[in-house]
């Protein structure tokens, strides 16, 4: 682990004190770095509106609204945000200063709270938060304390020892409910297979909740949580997309489709297609030919 991590805090000999080395607001849109980078500084990336990818070593993950990502020294991370809607961002990076005057170094912070001891003992490549809106806040003070002309060292370290104390809480409770959640991802996992593996057969939301043992409302509920969409609405994407294949690559009438993917209405998969598509099946199955 290299002495720039937030994780050697306790291990390192000399006391010292984050150091704000670069931070900004910025909007992204339609952007995507070339390549993942990595620098000795600690980065928070805080979204304030509209969502974005971000790439850290072999994971990806969608960052939304309200939530923020720590990641620590040296790791290649990249950031995508190709959504139709801006995403803005604050990010903070920060490294060390030796120890200077009486203000409580974070090892010294981390004998008196118990969570902030538990964060710094259990060393992770980045931590992904739902913030309640205190790290916002504690950040955007940070931040306006750093643009002052005559910027106080000990608000600023104040506001550090906040906004760790405040990461150790939130990380505590997200541990509280990791087991409920990695349930909740099994059950998701599960109704995603059931679907591609029974969309040919007439299928209901009962159906699908009946075979992985759980309440329908409830399934629905984490699963358009998860999935950013409705299970019908992932149904109905997974059918057209077989449709299409089908319509492209077979020769199976037009008519006899609607069998191959669980509709038993000839009238409402041509409805549907179209208007997911925009397209009739013919006027795809025909534009695909006249393209051979």
């Amino acid at each position: 682990m290299k002495e720039t991590s937030l994780y050697q805090t306790l291990s390192r000999e000399r006391e010292v004190h984050p150091e704000v080395t670069f931070y900004y607001f910025k909007q992204w849109s339609n952007y995507e770095m070339s390549e993942a980078h990595a620098h000795e500084a600690i980065e928070i990336m805080y979204v304030l509106s509209g969502k974005a990818q971000v790439e850290i070593e072999q994971d990806s993950f969608m960052l939304k609204e309200g939530q923020f990502i720590l990641i620590d020294s040296l790791i290649a991370h990249r950031l995508i945000a190709k959504s139709s809607i801006p995403c803005r961002m604050l990010n903070v990076e920060f490294t060390w200063k030796s120890k200077e005057g009486s203000f409580p170094s974070l090892k010294d912070l981390a004998k008196e709270n118990d969570n902030l001891l538990e964060l710094l003992k259990t060393p992770i490549s980045f931590l992904l938060l739902q913030d309640g809106n205190d790290i916002a806040t504690t950040l955007k003070r940070l931040v306006l304390e750093l643009d002052s002309k005559v910027s106080n060292p000990i608000m600023v370290q104040l506001m550090f020892t906040e906004l760790f104390l405040q990461i150790a809480t939130l990380k505590k409770s997200d541990a509280t409910f990791s087991s409920q959640l990695k349930n909740r991802n099994v059950y998701i996992k599960k109704a995603v297979e059931y679907i591609h593996h029974h969309y040919d057969r007439p299928l209901l939301i009962d159906d699908i909740a009946e075979v992985i043992h759980l309440n329908a409302s409830y399934l629905q509920r984490i699963f358009k949580t998860e999935m950013g969409c409705t299970i019908m609405q992932y149904l109905t994407s997974i059918r057209i997309e077989k449709a299409k294949m089908l319509l492209r690559n077979s020769v199976i009438p037009i008519t006899e489709i609607s069998e191959y993917i669980g509709l038993n209405s000839r009238q409402h998969f041509s409805y549907l297609f179209k208007k997911e598509t925009g397209y009739s099946p013919s006027k795809f199955r025909g534009d695909i030919e006249l393209k051979r």
